[in-house]
């Protein structure tokens, strides 16, 4: 029965010496790569984080100061004894002209312009169906502004604020004169949407510096008495102190063609007494400007803000590079095509977009992050850091990101190269191990060979080997015990000869002859 012998037994001595040197010399190239490239990628890394950190950190701190600011210049503006005086004169014209007499001709002309400058933007942005008569300002004194100020302003609708005064002889529009340059300066001078005074007892808007179709109407009964100007004053009136602020957050606005809009308010004083209220719109290019920051290398870097609705409080810088893409994007993630369908004619994802990712919602939870893998609301994994903003009245967070696949390029770069770096060492090292191997080898041959010649009998056989290795011992020794056998061959043979000599002198030939068969009885 033949036996078959393990793979082991069954590989050359040449094999196995060059499987041996590869092993120890492709494990050694494939820790170093391995270990080269996790150090460097978790390096990169934490680089990243750190990144992210200081960028949602420091937009964070913009933010939360501009507020901060904010706050404390309605405040200031609240108890400026020009604003002061203005709410208290505005608020005493505008009940003059409740009692003016409006001709028909009058609403005509301001459903003309209605019908033809505000309601065609407005459409645009907001799809449904605007009708005047809902639209109408119920009041006296609102219709004679809107007359003069919205339908017979020769300006441009952003620009209704360049009218310093109607050509109506009014103590209103002398007051205008008089207050609006100053007031007009301030909106423009800190990028305020608008500014309102409004009439704490009435809720009329008994003035306002951009003239939009809330002007001059009231906040109680008239068309906007749902808005979040209209809920801002009602929350001033009943629970605002003096000195303190109140804030409402974004919310589309329709006198600003639906854009979203965030209002904060105070109360106004006249010694102990509430006179009005005085209030700012902001829309979003300031919070923009101050989160998207300037321009990167990187080009996936972004941060943004979401709110307690989970919905963009500010855009992102995706969809400023490249809308269309965009939608393309949130269409892939299974968002409404209603939604992608009013972004794309508000020309804004704030408000609609939702952003119902692990990460907002933990930020928006009151969790802070110095740095995770996540992924985000395109559906790409990204390294991110987020932290709730601290805004009093406000339930906003901050996440900054970065994509992780260009985050990690530069490792992603140095693990091809410690790649190709491996392979042509693995190569090097197979043809190097080969060449040794050979060469190990080629004594251990010649010496078989030399060891078959002695096997068949040449026991003179020469062998040209000089080693001062272990080889070499073996190699001598071999030699040695070869000549020795070769000397006690030569012994045995000379004594042969003598014992046949011997024997052909004491017995005869016959005899002898028997003997050397080996016959041991003899008659």
């Amino acid at each position: 029965m033949k036996v078959e012998l393990p793979l082991a037994n069954r590989i050359t001595f040449k094999s196995k010496l060059i499987l041996l040197t590869l092993f120890a010399s492709i494990s050694s190239i494939l820790m170093i790569a391995g270990v080269s490239a996790f150090l460097n990628r978790r390096s990169l890394r934490q680089a990243a984080f750190n990144q992210l950190t200081t960028l949602q950190t420091e937009k964070s701190r913009q933010v939360e100061d501009y507020f901060q600011g904010l706050q404390s210049h309605v405040v200031t503006l609240s108890a400026d004894r020009m604003v002061v005086a203005a709410v208290v004169e505005f608020s005493k014209a505008f009940r003059q002209l409740d009692r003016k007499f409006i001709p028909s001709e009058w609403d005509q002309s301001l459903e003309g312009y209605y019908t033809s400058s505000y309601f065609p933007e407005i459409q645009a942005v907001m799809a449904k169906e605007w009708i005047f008569g809902r639209y109408r300002p119920s009041g006296q004194a609102a219709r004679y502004l809107q007359h003069y100020y919205l339908s017979q302003n020769g300006y441009e609708y952003e620009e209704k604020n360049q009218l310093i005064a109607a050509e109506d002889e009014s103590e209103y529009s002398r007051y205008h004169r008089e207050f609006h340059p100053a007031l007009n300066d301030i909106v423009q001078q800190f990028d305020y949407a608008d500014l309102y005074l409004i009439n704490h007892k009435t809720g009329d808007i008994v003035y306002s510096v951009n003239k939009a179709p809330d002007y001059g109407t009231n906040l109680e009964t008239d068309a906007y008495r749902e808005s979040s100007l209209a809920e801002l004053v009602t929350t001033v009136r009943e629970s605002v102190a003096r000195g303190e602020v109140a804030i409402a957050d974004f919310q589309a606005y329709e006198p600003s063609f639906g854009r979203p809009a965030l209002f904060i308010a105070s109360p106004i004083y006249n010694g102990p007494y509430v006179v009005g209220i005085l209030a700012i719109r902001l829309n979003s290019t300031p919070i923009n400007r101050m989160v998207m920051g300037p321009e990167t290398q990187q080009t996936s870097l972004d941060s943004y803000i979401v709110g307690a609705d989970n919905r963009l409080r500010s855009e992102t810088r995706f969809f400023q590079e490249d809308a269309k893409r965009y939608a393309q994007v949130l269409r892939r993630q299974g968002v409404a095509d209603d939604t992608i369908a009013a972004i794309a004619r508000s020309d804004s994802p704030i408000l609609l977009q939702p952003v119902n990712t692990s990460a907002a919602q933990a930020a928006l939870g009151g969790a802070v992050s110095t740095g995770q893998r996540r992924t985000d609301y395109r559906g790409r994994s990204v390294l991110t850091a987020y932290a709730p903003l601290n805004i009093e009245g406000l339930s906003w967070a901050m996440l900054s990101q970065i994509n992780t696949t260009e985050a990690l390029a530069p490792a992603t770069q140095l693990e091809i190269v410690l790649l190709a770096a491996s392979i042509i060492l693995i190569v090097f090292f197979t043809f190097l191990s080969i060449a040794a191997a050979t060469l190990a080898i080629q004594p251990v041959l010649q010496l078989n060979e030399w060891a078959d010649k002695v096997v068949d009998g040449d026991l003179d056989a020469e062998l040209d080997l000089i080693l001062e290795d272990e080889m070499g011992q073996l190699t001598d020794t071999l030699q040695i015990m070869v000549a020795s056998l070769s000397h006690q061959v030569a012994t045995l043979d000379q004594k042969m000869e003598q014992n046949k000599v011997l024997l052909a002198n004491l017995v005869p030939p016959a005899i002898a002859k028997r003997l050397k068969r080996g016959e041991t009885l003899i008659a």
